[in-house]
């Protein structure tokens, strides 16, 4: 659906000359000429997805007359801002605004020593971000290293731009019960974009996995197959360890074949998937055939669920019901006079 008009301008005035541009990550900017009490304007503005329009910044403010502005983003997603003036004699002119490179290359960091906690359990670094001005061309991005006093190894490295807030996390179990030290940093390019980032939450656990399954709808006719779509993942910061995954099918309906061939097949339909890591997501199609003879007027209902040797502490996502529309469908003739 639309969303509602919203101004993104000063009231009153003149506004034309509009240009509108959207990048990869969905931010989206809006360039314009404004004109009010004898001043021109050229305004800019931007939004990033999910995210809200930011307040007009002027690029141009003159007493006389602007117009034909043109935006363009570069492969970074930086806006880039082409348009007429007039000069001397009131004679038209191109004025260009862009980013502002950086003169050097550089790198900003911040530092702490820890001791890793001790525990049975996964112990994990973990924080919120939003890191600007970032992409593997220019290579320039955040990166989070670990020095245990031996040697410094990388736990994470992101050289894609996030506008909005972010989790990341790192698995530091191999260094549990030793005091190391954590450093963030921004990696700065010569000739590019500044690059920079906002951090926030940063702290040190125990975590768990957090498995979760997902069943979707279908609809066959009477001695017909339907596909079920399965979606099943890890939304937890741990690996999940021997994991098993089911579907239990009601009579009406036999299976076919899936995607990822099971386990076993009676009483319901197994799998043995091993470990899913963090972050993980999959899908599983099943082809099922319906039973021959009448509609059903109420939808069959199947089942799934997931478990895992790993200890966890949500259960309540573990499960899932999906339904199947067993109908004849028949396609009328449309008559008009």
């Amino acid at each position: 659906t639309w969303s509602a008009p919203q101004r993104l301008g000063p009231p009153g005035g003149d506004a034309r000359w509009h240009s509108l541009a959207v990048d990869d990550e969905g931010t989206a900017t809006v360039v314009w000429n404004y004109e009010n009490s004898g001043l021109a304007e050229t305004l800019i503005v931007s939004r990033p997805r999910d995210g809200v329009w930011s307040a007009p910044d002027s690029l141009s403010t003159l007493p006389y007359g602007t117009w034909e502005q043109r935006l363009a983003l570069d492969i970074e997603g930086d806006p880039h801002v082409l348009w007429l003036e007039s000069g001397a004699n009131y004679m038209p002119r191109f004025v260009y605004r862009g980013p502002e490179r950086a003169g050097s290359e550089g790198r900003s960091s911040i530092s702490q020593s820890i001791t890793v906690p001790g525990s049975d359990s996964v112990q994990t670094l973990s924080f919120l971000y939003r890191l600007h001005g970032a992409s593997p061309e220019a290579g320039t991005g955040l990166r989070v290293d670990l020095n245990d006093g031996q040697a410094t190894t990388n736990l994470l490295s992101v050289n894609t731009a996030h506008p909005d807030w972010t989790h990341a996390w790192a698995d530091l179990s191999p260094w549990a019960g030793q005091e190391v030290r954590l450093t963030l940093a921004v990696e700065q390019t010569a000739g590019r974009p500044f690059a920079w980032a906002e951090i926030d939450e940063v702290t040190v656990g125990s975590s768990h996995p957090d498995l979760w399954v997902a069943a979707g709808s279908a609809a066959a006719e009477p001695g017909g197959e339907a596909t079920l779509t399965l979606r099943y993942g890890n939304r937890g910061a741990a690996p999940a360890g021997d994991v098993g995954l089911s579907i239990t099918l009601p009579p009406e309906l036999t299976f076919v074949s899936a995607s990822l061939p099971p386990a076993s097949t009676s009483p319901s339909l197994s799998w043995e998937l091993g470990s899913v890591d963090a972050g993980d997501a999959q899908t599983v199609d099943v082809t099922v055939a319906a039973a021959s003879g009448p509609a059903s007027l109420v939808p069959l209902t199947w089942t799934s669920a997931i478990t895992t040797g790993s200890p966890e502490l949500e259960l309540e996502n573990n499960a899932a019901q999906g339904l199947v529309r067993v109908s004849w469908r028949r396609h009328l003739p449309l008559l008009s006079r």
